[in-house]
């Protein structure tokens, strides 16, 4: 029984993870000793040094990522949006949409935040709405 109260229903044929933790603890073994001076055959520094690479590139790379996804979102932060607030519409950055904002958007804008519906001038009432990934959304 959960703590709810609910039943607990297990299948027959439960999936074994010994083997697993077995092999990470193994693996996780056999590289500690591979840093270890007096049991290594090897100098630790050939140890180290492809990891430090591995981790220095990485790095790096995540790195340049974070920083061009920063400048790609300062660049839409920047974009001038139409609100309506207190009845009057006026433009605003979309940096400066809160909670509550109503946004007017036009025929092939950008949509600047999640955002619910309220509206639309096709006289269907019918809103398309294309994604990233190419799917047509009615």
């Amino acid at each position: 029984m959960s703590p709810a109260g609910i039943p607990t229903v297990t299948i027959g044929f439960p999936i074994p993870n010994t083997p697993c933790g077995i092999f990470s603890l193994r693996i996780y073994w056999n590289n500690s000793g591979q840093l270890w001076p007096t049991i290594t055959p090897v100098s630790p520094a050939t140890t180290w040094g492809p990891l430090a690479i591995i981790f220095i590139v990485s790095a790096s790379k995540e790195a340049w990522d974070d920083y061009n996804r920063y400048l790609s979102d300062k660049k839409v932060n920047e974009r001038r949006i139409w609100v309506v607030k207190d009845g009057i519409r006026r433009q605003i950055k979309a940096r400066e949409i809160h909670v509550g904002n109503i946004v007017w958007l036009h025929e092939n804008d950008e949509i600047p935040c999640d955002l619910v519906l309220i509206g639309t001038s096709d006289p269907q009432g019918i809103c398309y709405v294309e994604d990233m990934l190419e799917f047509l959304f009615v």
